[in-house]
């Protein structure tokens, strides 16, 4: 969703487009939510997205080491990576965010939205629901 916005049009002419989401994509990521998602009752086509535009590492880790430790999701969201710079990822911190990430001992999955969206729409169609 562009900026998190999940509506076109403006007052009473503004309309929700989730549902064109919900039938064309595994998973329709929102912006600025600050929040993780509950993978066994996440709404795929609104799914929470915490913005990491110009954010260290040190305010990442903290968010990792809760969804692990709560069985949640993250989604993070940024818009250029590079070297400094407004709306921008510093590849130092996706460096230090990939590290932490791919260790074993904490405990995170790391993949594409679409390959843990899969997963989830999988896990919650399941009668066990095994999430």
């Amino acid at each position: 969703y562009p900026c998190g916005q999940q509506f076109v049009g403006r007052g009473a002419t503004s309309a929700s487009y989730v549902p064109v989401i919900a039938e064309r994509f595994v998973v329709g990521r929102g912006f600025r939510n600050e929040s993780s998602n509950l993978p066994a009752v996440c709404d795929l086509a609104r799914t929470c997205g915490t913005d990491f535009d110009d954010t260290p590492f040190d305010r990442i880790e903290p968010i990792l080491k809760d969804v692990a430790k709560s069985g949640r999701w993250a989604v993070f969201c940024g818009h250029a990576v590079g070297e400094g710079g407004a709306f921008t990822v510093e590849a130092s911190m996706l460096d230090e965010l990939c590290a932490y990430a791919s260790d074993a001992a904490n405990g995170l999955w790391i993949d594409t939205v679409d390959a843990i969206g899969s997963y989830v729409r999988d896990q919650q169609a399941s009668p066990k629901r095994a999430i």
